[in-house]
């Protein structure tokens, strides 16, 4: 296509003129007018990525480009201003953060950036790794020493915290907690009604052999029972040829023996704090690769519970942010620790960045519920991303274009979403933050 013509078809687009009309003008096809449509309204004509921001009106793109209680994130291509990420601006309908694109493309790269960010702005946070993409190995060099994350390694060291403590501020005290822990084995490891009460009544069980009872609010400060209790009274049961129920619990004990093979929470005299983790600026990353996947779930589960339990109970409503990379291996029933973070976490100061490779990772509650999203390239083929982004954002093109522009996207180079608007962005690099 000749050049000249081009700059001069662009130009009557910009103008207004039907693609008839700019063809018969510069005697370029129809196609091809159309195809220059399409790039002016995504920003991309010439080799460009960036989004047009045609369309938004200045209060939208000030919150979008403004340094205020925001994050840096990366510039636009072409004018080399800054986006910034707002999680907690009045703005923003709530602060978690989806992140989704292909091995290869800057996800995980990018994920170390937004947490240096964390650390200038002296903000704690911490990372649930299923994966190692926030391994010692795995991290760049700049960010290890300039973040200087924690590391706990759940598959060597274990983790020093009991799921079976109760909270002086729980007001059901062992009965609630009998019913979180069945219903975490339940969504991970899919067991029946009649297995989900008895590994329910296996932790109350395990109570009582403490003196710890629902009824007695006094019993609840004693010394709990820990996680090891329960394969033990399992066992016993399943032994118990007078028990009626002794084969469905054998069933349930070898269903889910190997969680409790790997023996990850540890009873130490210095048990896990989250003050600690977040405090001074503070990024601790809790790595789960050496641990069997439905165990990694298991333990983010009882992780999960044990913050949300400790965020809504803190005077302060600072911000605490939590990476959960992998997030497809997360369980997103109604009763999940997950879905309370995203519906609640804003009152409690508590952020979720939800991090995953493919869009259909996620469940609708995800999509819905997070104000901003960070996508890298991906295959957009029946243009599910697309739709949903079209449907928030302002100035976009139709969802087929959307869905190309971000199949398309060029390593480091994201397509940012927060609120109504919408920038195509590079990721600034962790030197050129330092």
């Amino acid at each position: 296509m000749d050049e000249a013509l081009k700059k001069f078809a662009i130009q009557l687009l910009k103008q207004g003129a039907e693609v008839e009309d700019v063809a018969k003008r510069t005697n370029l096809s129809k196609g091809s007018i159309r195809a220059l449509k399409a790039h002016i309204r995504m920003g991309t004509y010439g080799g460009s990525t960036r989004l047009s921001s045609e369309g938004f009106n200045r209060e939208q793109k000030s919150l979008l480009y403004n340094p205020k209680d925001g994050y840096f994130l990366g510039r636009a291509p072409e004018s080399g201003e800054k986006v910034f990420w707002h999680p907690f601006s009045e703005y923003t309908a709530n602060p978690h953060i989806m992140i989704i694109g292909e091995s290869g493309y800057g996800k995980s790269y990018a994920t170390q950036c937004i947490y240096l960010e964390f650390r200038k702005a002296s903000v704690g946070s911490i990372a649930i790794d299923f994966s190692k993409s926030m391994s010692r190995i795995q991290c760049e060099d700049s960010f290890l020493r300039h973040a200087a994350p924690v590391f706990i390694d759940a598959g060597t060291d274990g983790i020093p915290l009991n799921p079976l403590k109760i909270d002086s501020n729980d007001g059901t005290g062992p009965l609630n907690i009998a019913v979180r822990i069945a219903d975490t084995f339940a969504a991970i490891y899919r067991i029946g009604v009649q297995q989900h009460a008895l590994l329910r009544d296996a932790v109350l069980e395990a109570y009582a052999r403490k003196s710890i009872t629902p009824s007695n609010t006094h019993s609840w400060h004693l010394r709990p029972p820990t996680l090891a209790a329960i394969p033990q009274i399992l066992e016993e049961w399943s032994e118990d040829r007078t028990n009626l129920n002794c084969r469905l619990t054998s069933k349930l004990r070898s269903h889910i023996s190997t969680f409790f093979m790997f023996e990850t929470f540890r009873e130490t005299p210095r048990q896990l704090a989250w003050r600690e983790c977040f405090e001074h600026n503070r990024c601790t990353v809790f790595q789960l690769e050496k641990l069997e996947n439905r165990t990694k779930a298991v333990v983010t589960e009882f992780l999960l519970w044990d913050l949300l339990h400790d965020s809504s109970y803190r005077l302060d409503r600072s911000p605490r942010f939590v990476l959960l990379d992998e997030a497809h291996h997360l369980s997103f029933k109604e009763s999940s620790p997950s879905i309370r973070i995203i519906r609640e976490g804003r009152k409690f100061g508590l952020a979720a960045i939800f991090a995953s490779q493919q869009p259909e990772d996620f469940p609708q509650i995800v999509y819905s519920n997070t104000a901003s999203k960070l996508i890298f390239q991906i295959s957009d083929d029946n243009e599910k991303v697309a739709r949903k982004v079209k449907k928030k954002c302002q100035g976009l093109g139709s969802a087929g274009e959307t869905a190309t522009h971000i199949s398309r996207l060029p390593k480091g180079t994201a397509f940012f979403i927060e609120g109504n608007e919408a920038a195509t962005i590079r990721i600034a690099s962790l030197e050129d933050r330092l």
